[in-house]
């Protein structure tokens, strides 16, 4: 597979073809049928710093970090977040 895959470029820009059912994808010094990110993004979480967090005496969740089986039934609950997963974590909620 090492063959057919570029790792570490940098891509100039990604447009889906809606009539080849593709993705077109530009690289700095060359092009790529296919688009997959691997960007590590979610190896660690950033968690924002908020005035007055230290004097917060409830629990703070990190959605890479979340229970499963934790209960939030009957609790006062604020979700943070944007995209996707502020999206998913607040309809589990």
């Amino acid at each position: 597979i090492k063959q057919d895959v570029s790792f570490n470029s940098r891509v100039v820009s990604a447009h889906w073809d809606d009539s080849v059912d593709r993705w077109t994808v530009t690289l700095e010094d060359s092009q790529a049928q296919f688009l997959s990110l691997c960007t590590g993004i979610a190896l660690r979480y950033h968690m924002p710093e908020f005035k007055g967090i230290d004097k917060f005496k409830g629990e703070v969740h990190h959605t890479l970090r979340w229970l499963e089986k934790y209960n939030f039934k009957g609790k006062k609950v604020r979700g943070i977040g944007t995209g996707a997963t502020g999206v998913h974590m607040i309809q589990e909620l």
